[in-house]
């Protein structure tokens, strides 16, 4: 029966984010359907606005989600029991854009939607352009590390590492965003009266990834 030796590896890597994606977010309340639809419209337009004065194109704004729900209110009846009565519609939309990290971009596309008709909510992720060649690279380091630990481990045991006889890999979705702000913030307008919205002094930690592979290596 041949030999077989079954070894886990690891891959680390720690990257330095280069990209922002900044996500908006809009919201608001009106009684009547086609209101709502319309003033989502037009605070859409408004942000979409303020990128491209400041050199994006407009379809780099991109919507993420756009919800439209219904509101109650609960009141109490004349004989005292609580009721629900339709009051309006609220909206929510989300959009996003992404360009590479510039503290002074950053801090004008703020600086400008607090100034704005619209009071968005942000959130502000840092994550990497290269996200498939460093996928790759994790991976290439597991295999490695699995190669050493398993020649460690036949020099240990007198016994001599052959070819790779299977690979178990299980593909998973790696996440390459390290977040600023780990929710939506307040609105711009608050924060730019409490800082220089010229001057973003940010500096993001370094994304960390990692991915295992195990491998069968035959030995004798």
């Amino acid at each position: 029966m041949e030999k077989t030796i079954r070894v886990t590896g690891k891959g680390r890597m720690q990257v330095k984010p280069d990209t922002v994606r900044l996500t908006i977010r809009l919201e608001g309340k009106s009684k009547e359907y086609d209101e709502a639809l319309k003033r989502s419209a037009h605070e859409t337009k408004v942000v979409k606005d303020i990128f491209e004065d400041l050199g994006f194109l407009r379809d780099e704004v991109k919507t993420m989600s756009f919800d439209v729900e219904t509101v109650y209110e609960s009141y109490k009846d004349a004989d005292g029991s609580y009721k629900r009565r339709h009051i309006g519609y609220s909206f929510t939309r989300d959009v996003k854009v992404e360009f590479a990290d510039n503290k002074n971009l950053l801090g004008s596309i703020l600086y400008n939607l607090s100034r704005s008709s619209v009071s968005p909510e942000f959130k502000i992720d840092y994550t990497v352009k290269n996200s498939e060649e460093i996928k790759n690279e994790v991976m290439a380091r597991a295999v490695e590390d699995s190669r050493k630990k398993a020649e460690i481990l036949c020099r240990a045991s007198g016994m001599t590492l052959c070819g790779v006889e299977n690979i178990d890999y299980s593909w998973r979705e790696i996440n390459f965003v390290t977040t600023y702000m780990s929710e939506m913030a307040e609105p711009v307008d608050t924060i730019c009266k409490s800082a220089d919205c010229y001057d973003m002094d940010m500096a993001p930690d370094d994304i960390k990834v990692d991915d295992t592979v195990t491998i069968v290596w035959g030995i004798k």
